[in-house]
């Protein structure tokens, strides 16, 4: 099984991209697990915390909600954008010229087409960028006090089917608070 991509590898890979967008893009693979299918269908709406009329995050990190794709259905699940993603994000919205409403894409095509470019050139795929997020929680999982299924959750990775019982539950505040926590600390060491 090859590596996941080192933080130097990720920092080199988002440094690549010259605009706001496409940092963002990669970002939001690298540092919240988002597969590029989700990244190309992902909107404003989809972060809970950002106030379109203030163009401002309430809380960074912010919750990405997202409905992700199983074999025949569809699952909800939540990440986080990272806070240099919610500077990515703020800055890219600020130079859209069109008008932005909550079905705006959070990382509109020409930015997603940069992205690629600069995953395929560095020979990376999207699915090394998901699993670097995967790896940067799990050496950090007894610090964090999140479990495994808390960190493929938010990867939306499918989760055992003992486990989906327990799937609402992710949902409560006190679980949003729990996992937001475990999210910064990780922030901090793996993040940039």
């Amino acid at each position: 099984m090859k590596q996941p991509p080192t933080k130097d590898d990720i920092v080199r890979l988002v440094e690549s991209c010259g605009s706001p967008g496409g940092k963002l893009a990669v970002g939001l693979a690298a540092f919240s697990g988002l597969k590029p299918g989700v990244l190309r269908e992902l909107m404003l709406r989809n972060l809970v915390e950002l106030s379109l009329p203030g163009l401002q995050f309430l809380q960074a990190p912010s919750r990405i909600e997202v409905e992700g794709r199983r074999r025949f259905s569809r699952v909800k699940f939540y990440t986080f954008l990272s806070s240099s993603g919610c500077r990515y994000l703020l800055g890219e919205l600020k130079a859209r010229s069109q008008p932005l409403s909550p079905d705006s894409l959070v990382v509109d095509h020409q930015a997603f087409r940069e992205a690629d470019e600069a995953v395929h050139g560095a020979g990376v795929r999207w699915l090394d960028l998901g699993r670097y997020f995967i790896s940067c929680f799990m050496v950090t999982e007894l610090d964090t006090g999140l479990r495994r299924e808390e960190i493929y959750f938010m990867s939306g990775h499918v989760i055992k089917e003992e486990d989906l019982a327990h799937l609402r539950d992710f949902f409560h505040p006190k679980s949003v608070e729990i996992m937001r926590k475990g999210y910064v600390q990780v922030e901090r060491r793996f993040f940039v």
